[in-house]
């Protein structure tokens, strides 16, 4: 796949957050048409424009307050490339997947050229975020979604009675807990929150909340498991509450296990981030796979959240803070171990994780 970048020459520190998102792309396999790599001195800029418009598969555009008074005057390069790339858009308005618009600085109504007012933009003007939207536009450029239609299923039955097991309404706050481990308590049949270090994760009890550390590499996966009386959670409401600390980044992510397989090492995870995104992911000898990803009003950012999961035959029920989030329909989510778990860089805290009878 072969892209082209379409910027204005705002100021040296944009050419250079262009260039590192030229390098980012080209690292993860896409091949980058860019001024900052292909022109030299005596090149034909306009031939150089016109070849790389016309060669591209994709084309992205950066859209800046320079970027939009350049294009619509029609000044410069800029105003030349924008003439061939709208044309383009022209003749396929409703299905583009060819021009993919990226808003690097100032409002919508500042930056974005009023002819693509209407074409659905990514937001990268913080920088902080570079690192998740940059995943989220190399899925795009190679049709990767996170997110996919499903197929169509068959139509329900419908019948009067009143729907079994519906769980919208459950009430965590009336309930009273089968189980819970504030970490200020021992249960030495289960415990598996013991004070330790293994080189990369450390975890240590005390306060009433149990810490797991890592600082060193944002790809690791730490999880603890227990069984409840040897039952099976499959019959249990399971929630945790997780906070993340420290030099936690936009990938680090943690919250609930359930349905630990102990064979297998297969399980469930439903986790969040400090951005509000939270994910369920399956974790298969196959490796993870991202079965939902959604950023969520719910979360409270920098403060402790409730995780809360509630299976049933072919679906599962995620809470946030007591609250609903969605219900996601797996063919065979089976049964298993509960427990916490946390996924990359920075400080997770964890408390009060509870079993409940559903």
């Amino acid at each position: 796949m072969k892209i082209f970048i379409s910027y204005s020459w705002d100021s040296e520190a944009h050419k250079s957050w262009v260039l590192n998102l030229a390098n980012s792309l080209i690292k993860n396999g896409i091949d980058v048409l860019l001024d900052q790599y292909e022109l030299r001195l005596g090149r034909n800029l306009n031939h150089f424009m016109e070849s790389s418009v016309n060669e591209a598969d994709k084309i992205i555009t950066v859209f800046t307050e320079n970027y939009k008074l350049r294009s619509e005057n029609r000044a410069g390069g800029i105003g030349y490339e924008y003439s061939m790339i709208t044309s383009e858009l022209y003749k396929n308005q409703i299905e583009n997947t060819n021009v993919l618009p990226i808003l690097k600085s100032g409002s919508p109504e500042e930056s974005i050229p009023l002819f693509m007012t209407s074409f659905v933009w990514l937001d990268m003007r913080n920088d902080h975020e570079f690192e998740s939207n940059l995943e989220l536009l190399i899925r795009e450029l190679y049709d990767e979604r996170e997110i996919r239609k499903p197929e169509l299923g068959a139509k329900p039955l419908f019948t009067t009675q009143k729907q079994v097991n519906n769980y919208s309404a459950f009430n965590w706050k009336a309930k009273v807990p089968k189980y819970i481990e504030s970490f200020d308590f021992d249960h030495p049949e289960t415990d598996p929150f013991e004070d330790y270090s293994d080189g990369i994760w450390t975890g240590e009890k005390g306060d009433g909340v149990f810490v797991l550390r890592n600082g060193i590499d944002e790809n690791e996966v730490k999880y603890h498991h227990i069984r409840y009386d040897g039952a099976l959670m499959s019959n249990y409401a399971t929630s945790v509450e997780i906070q993340l600390k420290g030099n936690a980044t936009p990938k680090s992510s943690g919250g609930l296990l359930f349905c630990f397989n102990e064979r297998l090492r297969t399980y469930y995870s439903f986790t969040v981030n400090n951005t509000g995104q939270c994910r369920l992911w399956l974790r298969s000898t196959e490796g993870f796979t991202p079965i939902l990803s959604e950023r969520s009003k719910l979360i409270r950012q920098d403060d402790f959240n409730t995780l809360g999961c509630i299976v049933d035959n072919a679906s599962i029920h995620l809470f946030i803070n007591d609250q609903l989030f969605k219900v996601v329909q797996e063919d065979s989510p089976g049964d298993g171990d509960a427990g916490i778990i946390a996924m990359g860089r920075g400080e997770f805290v964890f408390d009060n994780l509870s079993f409940y009878e559903k």
